[in-house]
Formats: C-alpha cells, sequence, structure tokens
C-alpha cells in the first residue's frame, strides 16, 4: 500500500466525541498490548527453571530498564508536538540520538563488574545468586533505551499526521515477537532472565522498525517545508524544551519506589507487597487505555474547540471506569483477580478493595493526560513539572498517613495514588490556559 493510497481523514467526522474515540482505540492498543506483556512472561518463567531466582532477578533488571528508560518516555509527546515543523523536527531527531545513547551508555557503565556489584547487592539488597542469575539478562537490556527513542520518535509523527491507527498494528508485531521469543525459550528450556530479556529486546526491535515503516509508508516521516514560530528550532533549544519533561518521568518512577518502601513498612508488610502491585497493574490495564488522549490533544488542540476535547477526554475515562468498577464489584472480574494471584486468598482480600477504590482511576488518568496535552501545546512544561512534584508529594504524604493510622498496606496506597492524581489535575488546570480556551470556544 502506499502512501497515496490511504484515504485522507474526514474532518467532519473526527469533530465528534465518537469520532475521536475511535481515534483513540488503535492509539490505545499499544498500552494494552504493553500491560498484557508482564502476565505472559510471567507465565512462562514459571515453568523454566529457577522460577523465584529468574522472577527476582527479572524485577531488578526491569527496574533498572524503567529508570534509565524515564528520560525517553516523553519523547512521543515532543515528537506529537514539533514533528509539524521542519527545523523541530530535524533537531529533535539529532537530540534523540544522544539522549538514547547516553541512556543506553549509563545501562552499558552499570553491567561494570564493581559498579554492577553495588547495584544489585547494596542498592538493591539482592542476593548473590539473584545478581548472577540477572547478569545475561543486563547485557541483553542495554539497547533498551535507544530502541524505546527511536521507536516513541516515529509513533509521534503518526499521531500528528493522524495515522494512528499503524501503530496498533506495530504493537501487534511487538506481541507477536515478544511471544514468539518466550515460546521458542520455553520450548529450549532456556535460561530464564536470558529468555525474557531477549524476548522484551526482539519484542521492542520490531515495533521500532514497523513504527519506522509504516511512518514511511503513510507518508507521515515527510519532511514539513516550513517551521513554525515559537517552536525550538535547535538542539539546544529542543533540549530546553524537553528537559522539564524527562524531569517529571524521573520523579514519577523515584516516587514509584518510594511509595513501595512505605508499603513494605505497613503492619501487613509482606501481603500488602505482593497484593499492592497485583491489584495496581489490574487497576492500570483498564486505565491506561485512556492515556492516549494526550496525543489526540496534542494533535488537534488548535483546529478542534477545547469543550469538544474535554468531552472526550471525560467519556473515554468514564468508559473506562465503568469497565473497571464492572469488573470490580462482580464475581467474573473477582475470578480474574483470583487468578492472578494464584489461588491466594489472603493476598484477594487484600487487593479487592484496591480495585474498588480505583475504579476512579480511569477517569482521574484520562483528566491528567488531555490536561498536560495543553501544557505541551501551550510550552508550559514546567507547569507539569510542578504538578507532578505536588502529585508525589500528596501520594506519600496521604500512604504514609494511611499507613500510620494502621490501614493496610495496598488501600493506603491506593488512597495515597488516587489523592495525588486529584491533587495533580487542580494543579495542572491552574498551569494551564484552559478555562481561556474553553471562553473562546462560547464567544
Amino acid at each position: 500500500m502506499t502512501s497515496s493510497s490511504i484515504p485522507p481523514s474526514d474532518p467532519a467526522k473526527e469533530a465528534t466525541i465518537g469520532g475521536l474515540l475511535r481515534q483513540l482505540f488503535p492509539l490505545s492498543l499499544s498500552d494494552v498490548i504493553m500491560a498484557l506483556g508482564q502476565p505472559l512472561q510471567t507465565a512462562v518463567l514459571a515453568r523454566l527453571a529457577d522460577p523465584r531466582l529468574t522472577l527476582a532477578a527479572m524485577g531488578i533488571v526491569k527496574a533498572v530498564a524503567h529508570f534509565l528508560e524515564s528520560p525517553i518516555i516523553m519523547i512521543l509527546h515532543a515528537s506529537t508536538a514539533l514533528s509539524g515543523s521542519r527545523d523541530s523536527r530535524r533537531s529533535l531527531w539529532n537530540f534523540i540520538l544522544m539522549l538514547g545513547g547516553l541512556c543506553s551508555g549509563l545501562f552499558l557503565i552499570l553491567n561494570a563488574p564493581g559498579i554492577y556489584d553495588w547495584l544489585f547487592l547494596d542498592l538493591f539488597g539482592a542476593t548473590p545468586q539473584v545478581a548472577d542469575t540477572a547478569r545475561p539478562a543486563m547485557l541483553w537490556m542495554i539497547v533498551w533505551p535507544a530502541f524505546i527513542a527511536w521507536r516513541r520518535y516515529f509513533q509521534g509523527m503518526m499521531i500528528r499526521d493522524k495515522k494512528g491507527r499503524w501503530l496498533g498494528w506495530a504493537s501487534v508485531g511487538r506481541l507477536t515477537a515478544f511471544s514468539g521469543l518466550l515460546l521458542f525459550g520455553l520450548a529450549q528450556r532456556g535460561q530464564g532472565a536470558s529468555v525474557a530479556a531477549r524476548a522484551l529486546i526482539g519484542g521492542i526491535f520490531v515495533e521500532a522498525v514497523l513504527a519506522h515503516f509504516f511512518a514511511y509508508r503513510s507518508g507521515a516521516s515527510r519532511i514539513p517545508s516550513k517551521q513554525a514560530a515559537g517552536l525550538p528550532a535547535t538542539v539546544p533549544a529542543v533540549a530546553h524544551y524537553y528537559f522539564p519533561l524527562a524531569f517529571t518521568m524521573l520523579v514519577v518512577w523515584g516516587g514509584r519506589a518510594g511509595l513501595v518502601a512505605l508499603v513494605a513498612r505497613a503492619a501487613d508488610g509482606p501481603i500488602a507487597l505482593a497484593a499492592w502491585p497485583a491489584a495496581w497493574g489490574f487497576c492500570l490495564l483498564i486505565a491506561n487505555s485512556t492515556r492516549m488522549v494526550q496525543q489526540i490533544i496534542i494533535a488537534q488542540a488548535e483546529s478542534l474547540p477545547a469543550s469538544l476535547l474535554l468531552r472526550f477526554a471525560a467519556t473515554a475515562g468514564l468508559l473506562c471506569s465503568l469497565v473497571l468498577g464492572a469488573l470490580a464489584f462482580t464475581p467474573f472480574g473477582a475470578s480474574i483477580l483470583l487468578g492472578l494471584l494464584g489461588g491466594e486468598k489472603v493476598l484477594f482480600a487484600a487487593a479487592l478493595p484496591v480495585i474498588r477504590m480505583g475504579c476512579v482511576l480511569p477517569l482521574l488518568v484520562a483528566a491528567q493526560n488531555a490536561i498536560q496535552g495543553y501544557c505541551i501545546v501551550e510550552g508550559a512544561n514546567w507547569s507539569i513539572q510542578q504538578a507532578t512534584m505536588g502529585s508525589l508529594l500528596t501520594t506519600l504524604v496521604v500512604t504514609w498517613l494511611g499507613i500510620s493510622w494502621g490501614k493496610p498496606g495496598a488501600f493506603a496506597a491506593i488512597l495515597g495514588m488516587l489523592s495525588g492524581l486529584v491533587v495533580e489535575v487542580i494543579l495542572l488546570g491552574r498551569g494551564s490556559r484552559l478555562s481561556s480556551r474553553i471562553g473562546q470556544d462560547g464567544s
């Protein structure tokens, strides 16, 4: 299929909540597929030799990978915002090459013998057996940040050019490659950490290649002829534009580590540590379906009314909250959760209240991402950073208070997360120019 054979989008159909929801579906598919990868990986590793050592090792490897990936995450947002301008796009690509190389270089340094032992044995407190098990996976994951940056750059182009359906196909390619490599490793009875890391790298490599290819075939990668005024046009300007976005993600991932440390200190610490990630992951599987409202708003903030885009975000969030509520308050959802927890009724009892409290999470995530989108369009990236700091502080304080008052650790954590999101939405709204945009819609 050539780019000329792809039918152009119809603005009249896009300017409705239904049309925007149809755009959201293929974009959300990428987040849903990424969320599905974790249970598949766990199921395979549990069937290989030394599953406890392997799962522990991969938990640390992925924590390191996510932290070093965190400065890269917002490349998608920057590419969506900047790829419509000639000089901005070229400068962003050069900046990505440097940032991706830096993060992968740091991953390489962490594999050095003395630093590796400090990281696993001292910082994470792992046993020598876990550290030894993780070594091959750490070597495979060196290229992880660079591949993430490559993929997100071309994903942003397609979102900007309203070619988001191709992102869904690239995500399907990633899941196919990831699953195939996992199953191949299972059939070969390979070393678990190596099997998992090869599958992760293989999957993200395939998705990056497909994103690059689809951006080219769809025409989204064509170089714009003009440079928009007010957008960064040089690598230093792009770095200045991007820094608060990268810092925001560093804060988020650092805060999540701090939250886990608080949960471990609850009265039911051992149970809470097991119940919290299971329950939180269950909620995020639904809530993350609303994250891509941000990309749609970035791409169309100047062409569609703010009131319409905000109603679209609220509708997407409400629909996902209703789905999560149906799972949280029905026997069908309870059976799924119990199955994920391996039939452990004690963990189930600790996780179920978290999911029921978390039913409002998709609505809050949709509101958070919608207003963040407007802040990015307006260049108010420091407002995002300040709102994130306020959210993190609120989350940690509320969680600590809940634990101090004897609440179960997982329940205190969801109270903290929801409180933090409410504060973040309020601060983002104050830092954006949404009120004036809505006022212009009505004038």
